[in-house]
């Protein structure tokens, strides 16, 4: 019994060594002017630029559902370039078949990684609303900031989940650039972060509820135009199961391309 406690220990000790690994490497500690520039700068930029476009179309009274609705679909493409590519950079390294030749499955080794792009997308999020709302003269009370965290985390949990489905995808092509910056217009366009999702035809509109982030962002926008958590719970409980669909899909697709790669002497997996 005590070496089996120990064995549990010492892979939850060494799944947390991976998530601590995989934030090192991408972190202030490793550079802080890359940090910056491109994981606090960027994603500023991009909100700035769609919230100042939604300022001038809708009006200055619906700044807020905007702001927030960009600060969410934000979180989506840092899932998407740091999740949804790291399998790609893994074979572009020539580390993908050393991952393969180790008994870890690579879907931990993804996962552990994909925690700490979730904390990465955190901060950056919350500082681009931040400096947007002292720019912008915004002013947040208690509730609303409590509200904003919440939604904020679940969104961030859809899009690093379908950043994982979305990183196996990529392994069966070599057009990654072409798939992720097509990825990155569909979510911009057609999850209501700058266009109602209600004023596309119906079958449109049933297209953007299969997509992440889409419940997320109407349900920032219901919060913020005075409605409860309570009577929106369907809305979390649908992006909840459309996480999870997206990760049990991409465990299941990784699962069985690593299988076909060993049996295949494939190890790059193509």
């Amino acid at each position: 019994m005590g070496l089996w406690r120990c064995f549990n220990m010492e892979n939850v000790y060494r799944f947390f060594r991976r998530v601590s690994f995989s934030y090192k490497m991408s972190s202030v500690l490793n550079d802080w002017r890359a940090f910056f520039t491109i994981d606090l700068l960027i994603p500023l930029m991009q909100m700035m630029c769609y919230s100042l476009v939604g300022y001038y179309v809708y009006g200055a009274e619906n700044i807020e559902k905007w702001v927030i609705s960009n600060a969410i679909v934000t979180s989506a493409f840092t899932a998407i370039y740091r999740v949804g590519l790291q399998l790609a950079r893994e074979r572009a390294s020539g580390t993908l078949s050393l991952m393969l030749a180790t008994k870890t499955s690579i879907s931990e080794i993804l996962i552990s990684s994909a925690i700490s792009t979730m904390l990465l997308s955190f901060v950056s999020v919350v500082f681009g609303v931040s400096v947007l709302s002292l720019l912008l003269g915004l002013a947040w009370n208690g509730q609303k900031i409590l509200e904003f965290v919440f939604i904020l985390i679940l969104a961030i949990f859809v899009a690093t989940c379908f950043g994982f489905f979305i990183s196996c995808l990529i392994l069966l092509t070599t057009e990654i650039h072409l798939v992720t910056n097509t990825i990155d217009k569909v979510l911009l366009i057609f999850t209501g972060a700058n266009f109602p999702v209600s004023n596309f035809p119906y079958l449109v509109e049933q297209f953007c509820y299969t997509l992440p982030l889409t419940r997320s962002i109407l349900l920032a926008q219901k919060l913020i135009g005075g409605e409860s958590v309570i009577s929106n719970i369907y809305l979390i409980r649908g992006e909840l199961v459309l996480a999870f669909v997206f990760l049990i899909l991409g465990i299941v697709l990784l699962k069985n391309m690593e299988k076909a790669a060993i049996k295949g002497s494939k190890l790059d997996l193509l």
